[in-house]
């Protein structure tokens, strides 16, 4: 994704949804399509189940770095 491309929300995971990461921790999808340094990221995540603590920083992964869903967010009538 370079920033340029339409996205469709629906094929992207909701916000508060509890995903696996490929360094096998989980963590709690807070944001989705961030450019961070230059890159673009389909989400911005915190460490589940702590959140974000002092000090500590925001995670950044792509769709193919997610293993699993464990938790779905919440997803609206519309499906957004």
């Amino acid at each position: 994704m370079d920033g340029n491309e339409k996205v469709k929300v629906k094929d992207y995971l909701p916000i508060g949804s509890v995903i696996k990461c490929n360094d096998n921790n989980k963590y709690v999808i807070v944001g989705r399509f961030i450019k961070d340094n230059g890159k673009m990221f389909d989400y911005m995540c915190v460490k589940h189940p702590y959140g974000l603590l002092l000090g500590q920083k925001l995670d950044f992964f792509n769709d193919e770095d997610v293993l699993s869903c464990v938790f779905l967010g919440n997803i609206n009538y519309w499906g957004e």
